[in-house]
């Protein structure tokens, strides 16, 4: 039997306060490993503070702000004010979630800690030997699903108050959970989710079943529905007394 070992760590970085430089090296830190952050989780993350003698530093009385940089163009991605987890010992953390990776591309990004104190005081936080306050973040993406971008079927003509969309091959997944989302303006009426199993191109109107129906009197926004099931195909049926659909947005 093969068997695979998997690991639940904490992810904390040494880093050292800025308020002074240290007369030899003895105690610099010679080796910083890049926060590593993963695409489709939640990512928490804890740097612990010392001063230049590698002591603990109390920090109940600053605050910390991290800042994660475009490379490339120099442009903040995600900036955000760190929890303090343990004042006496330095230690600070925060999480940056699945949401704040989203618009970030699969690279190595720099990021800097700016500590201010009581007084109003601005100070690096430093993350090597050479006093560099530019750490590396590596953003990866091979470990989880991505999102999965959402498909907006047409809406034909209406004949006798009724349309539907075109239909959308669907590939049947595990769990099968479907989520659509209807744009609507002063919208009176009913939008139907309807499915089929077959396996052929050829579909006629009886080859599909309600799965879920949903009314709205006077509705305007944007409204969610999520169903569950394992379908060939998918389309939506529109009977309106009144108002518009301006689009249907579905993911499965």
């Amino acid at each position: 039997m093969f068997t695979t070992i998997g690991y639940l760590y904490n992810q904390i970085h040494p880093v050292v306060l800025g308020t002074s430089i240290p007369d030899n090296r003895w105690n610099c830190m010679y080796y910083s490993k890049p926060v590593k952050l993963h695409k489709g989780v939640d990512n928490p993350i804890k740097f612990k503070i010392r001063n230049n003698n590698q002591k603990d530093v109390d920090v109940s009385t600053s605050t910390f702000t991290i800042s994660i940089i475009d490379s490339y163009t120099n442009h903040e991605k995600i900036s955000r004010t760190l929890d303090i987890e343990n004042a006496e010992s330095g230690l600070i953390s925060t999480t940056i979630t699945e949401e704040d990776l989203d618009n970030l591309d699969a690279m190595r990004y720099h990021y800097g800690i700016r500590m201010v104190d009581s007084n109003g005081v601005q100070y690096p936080i430093y993350v090597d030997d050479n006093y560099s306050a530019s750490g590396v973040v590596e953003v990866h993406n091979d470990a989880y699903p991505g999102p999965v971008a959402a498909v907006e079927p047409v809406i034909g003509s209406f004949e006798n108050s009724i349309a539907y969309t075109a239909l959308t091959e669907t590939t049947q997944g595990i769990n099968g959970i479907n989520t659509v989302a209807y744009y609507l303006t002063d919208f009176t009426g009913t939008i139907t989710a309807q499915g089929h199993l077959e396996n052929t191109s050829s579909i006629q109107d009886g080859d599909y079943i309600d799965v879920v129906e949903s009314s709205y009197t006077n509705q305007t926004g944007v409204v969610y529905v999520n169903f569950v099931g394992l379908f060939t195909g998918v389309r939506f049926k529109v009977y309106s007394e009144s108002g518009t659909v301006s689009k249907i947005l579905y993911k499965f």
